[in-house]
């Protein structure tokens, strides 16, 4: 077994050089807090959904996307309705929001570049991570949902994060917890691992996580800087068996 110190000597040569951070469910339990405003409203409006099926438009989608698939499920809401919601949306968060369990000391400890690129916009995205006390962080390394024309799952974003950083989207990780934002990651060329520890995260969603072909789920924050030493160690193995056979030793 590799020890850590190896690790820590050879994590600039690792294969992943850059790892993006959805925020969004992975990095603040903000999607069940999101969502459940959006659909209190639309129960306030008269529309017989429940949560489940909202959640199953709004989680990981922009605006427009949402607004786009409601209107094919009959639903009209009032031209104040989003500037209001927003504004529910922030105040809950400013008095419910908690950052995932454990994910600041992951985040200190994870020595690759890292960065975040989420739907969201940038008033609601620096919002969550101020008050969870995360901007620091990623400070000049966010990329939100206002800097690409076509948001998740196509893959513009995280195209924009890799370009940005001048690394190769193969030499990309992408953590997500939303089918968008796993299809955006692998549209864009990039490995993905899914993240089920929101309070979002009920048996059904899960389900449709893994029917995505992730490479990976998991649902503790905490066991991230171990996965990614794992993966380390087999493509270190992967790399040693191959030059073995190549020189026939």
């Amino acid at each position: 077994m590799l020890s850590d110190n190896f690790y820590n000597r050879f994590s600039k040569k690792l294969p992943l050089e850059l790892i993006i951070f959805d925020c969004d469910g992975v990095l603040v339990d903000s999607e069940i807090i999101g969502n459940q405003v959006i659909h209190k409203e639309l129960l306030l409006l008269g529309y017989s959904i429940t949560l489940e099926q909202y959640m199953q438009t709004g989680v990981g989608r922009r605006k427009e996307e949402e607004d786009e698939i409601l209107n094919q499920m009959g639903i009209k809401k009032p031209n104040d309705f989003w500037p209001k919601v927003d504004k529910k949306i922030l105040d809950e968060f400013t008095a419910t929001l908690k950052p995932i369990h454990g994910v600041k000391e992951v985040l200190q400890d994870i020595k690759i570049k890292k960065c975040i690129a989420s739907s969201s916009g940038r008033n609601r995205l620096e919002h969550s991570l101020r008050i969870t006390h995360l901007y620091q962080q990623f400070e000049s390394v966010i990329f939100d949902g206002d800097m690409v024309k076509k948001g998740k799952p196509d893959p513009d974003i995280f195209l924009l994060a890799s370009k940005t950083f001048g690394i190769s989207p193969d030499r990309c990780l992408v953590i997500e917890d939303s089918i968008n934002g796993i299809k955006a990651a692998q549209a864009a060329g990039m490995r993905v691992w899914g993240f089920i520890g929101g309070a979002h995260c009920n048996p059904s969603y899960i389900k449709t996580i893994e029917q995505t072909g992730v490479e990976l789920i998991f649902s503790d924050i905490k066991q991230l800087p171990q996965l990614l030493k794992q993966d380390f160690y087999s493509k270190a193995l992967e790399k040693q068996e191959a030059m073995r056979n190549f020189l026939g030793i």
